[in-house]
């Protein structure tokens, strides 16, 4: 009985751990994408400076100082446009990871809300068997003394005899006459 119970629990904590496992893989999978997304974003920035810098190295003269310019305006736009792009893949895996969250969360909710009622029902069942075997147990143990107090109560005769056939060292005379009467 015990063996199945430890068993049982065992299997329910299994159970219990199986959401939490699943929010840890959820964070892993979260981090990861979220560490290519960074690294991706610093790359692209880092080539957009490093494409601004060389074009800052040509201007010699007036007219490359115009076109440096005009081409800076446009690399400004272009900034501003992958920040809004990023900015906007950012949310989107916030938004995914958080919708994971939610689902490891009612998933977890529901495996330990039946987790409790499964258990909740084999400790009833548990406390109904032993209850049962106790009232068997008192019952049986109710029939033994009742069946020792009669044959106690049968054998107190013949001993009563043996008292009176004189083998006690107490006053004879009505014992051995009572035992006397019942001879006869």
């Amino acid at each position: 009985m015990y063996t199945e119970l430890f068993s049982k629990a065992n299997h329910q904590l299994e159970d219990m751990m199986q959401p939490a496992r699943r929010l840890q893989g959820a964070m892993v999978d979260h981090m990861a994408k979220v560490t290519d997304f960074q690294l991706d974003t610093l790359r692209g920035y880092s080539e957009l400076g490093m494409k601004e810098l060389r074009a800052l190295q040509d201007v010699n003269d007036p007219q490359s100082l115009q076109n440096f310019m005009s081409q800076h305006a446009e690399l400004l736009r272009t900034f501003s446009e992958k920040i809004s792009r990023d900015m906007n893949e950012m949310v989107k895996l916030q938004r995914h990871f958080a919708e994971d969250l939610q689902k490891v969360g009612r998933e977890s909710a529901s495996r330990v809300v039946q987790a409790a009622e499964s258990t909740a029902e084999e400790t009833a069942r548990a406390a109904s068997q032993t209850a049962e075997r106790g009232a068997e147990a008192t019952k049986e143990s109710a029939e033994g003394a009742s069946r020792a107090a009669k044959s106690a109560g049968e054998e107190t005769p013949p001993k009563a005899q043996e008292s009176g056939s004189g083998k006690s060292s107490g006053s004879g005379s009505r014992s051995g006459s009572e035992s006397g009467k019942r001879s006869a």
